[in-house]
């Protein structure tokens, strides 16, 4: 299998037909729609930008044709973007951090200016839609809840915790925006690399997932951004909060990186470090954990510190 990919690769006409298709068909699939720009960047890897764009004003112009206008101008903006931004920052082998932060932040702010457009020329305002979207979300959760027969201290209970978390999503917002861009191209990156030497791609320059190390002046970006949240301003706040789980973001990509170090010294299958990985994403509990291991990670620097011998 890795030989006809790699074989459909070196034929640029081959391959262009092949990263179209594949591109197309991942978007229009519910699961591997995140991991759609695979191809453009694999394909800007190898070719250029010019071949990457190609593909993807292609596939954009079928999605129009599945979806509608809107659906294409976020594939475009949120997919495509990503796939040419990484695929030419692979190319030119820019340093592995700085290409996922640049194009998470200019895939975060286009995604927000096609939303604001959208919106702009859309029947419903922003404030209205959040409020019917979080009336909606309110009244599936209580319905929910009771089909389990709570009394009603457990009903209250429920709908304070579902406010809080309601609330939470609104000032958290752009933040969140970022996190769910990031995810997007972090999958995006990390799929072509670890098929990089298989398809003859040169990723010499990036360092494997298990020894990423963040920078040690990153601790006062999160320690500062910390204090400005307590500070009971009301603007300074928020952006407190935003900009402090940007960089627990980056804590928990270190937690990833040590978790994988250490799973790389077992002889576990690979179907189960997967499982362990995805577990770790899904788990708030388990997320957390990670971020704190990234963070302590700063001061103590565990994979130095306790090389375990491969098991």
């Amino acid at each position: 299998m890795d030989n006809r990919l790699k074989k459909t690769m070196e034929s640029p006409n081959l391959w262009f037909v092949a990263a179209t298709v594949g591109t197309l068909f991942f978007f229009s699939s519910l699961i591997p729609m995140i991991i759609s720009p695979v191809f453009l960047v694999l394909t800007t890897w190898k070719y250029g930008h010019r071949m990457g764009l190609a593909v993807a004003a292609l596939s954009t112009f079928s999605v129009l044709f599945l979806f509608n206008l809107p659906v294409a101008a976020f594939f475009f903006t949120q997919f495509v973007m990503v796939g040419i931004l990484l695929g030419d920052g692979l190319r030119r082998k820019t340093p592995p951090l700085n290409l996922l932060l640049t194009t998470t932040l200019i895939s975060t702010l286009l995604v927000m200016a096609a939303g604001a457009g959208y919106l702009y020329h859309g029947p419903v305002p922003f404030s209205e839609m959040i409020q019917q979207g979080g009336e909606a979300v309110k009244l599936a959760f209580e319905e929910s809840v009771k089909r389990l027969h709570p009394d009603p201290e457990e009903l209250a209970r429920y709908r304070e915790s579902m406010i809080a978390m309601l609330s939470f999503v609104k000032n958290a917002f752009p933040a969140l925006l970022f996190i769910n861009a990031f995810s997007i191209v972090y999958l995006s990156l990390l799929i072509p690399l670890n098929y990089a030497d298989r398809l003859g791609l040169d990723r010499s320059h990036i360092p494997p997932l298990k020894e990423t190390s963040i920078p040690f002046a990153w601790v006062w970006g999160l320690i500062l951004s910390g204090m400005v949240y307590l500070f009971h301003v009301p603007y300074l706040k928020w952006v407190g909060l935003n900009v402090a789980l940007i960089f627990l973001l980056a804590y928990l990509m270190q937690g990833y990186a040590i978790l994988s170090f250490y799973l790389n010294k077992t002889r576990l299958p690979g179907i189960f470090k997967g499982v362990l990985y995805i577990t770790c994403l899904i788990n708030i509990s388990l997320m957390i954990a990670l971020c704190a291991v990234g963070l302590f990670d700063t001061w103590f620097n565990f994979r130095k510190r306790f090389p375990v011998p491969r098991v």
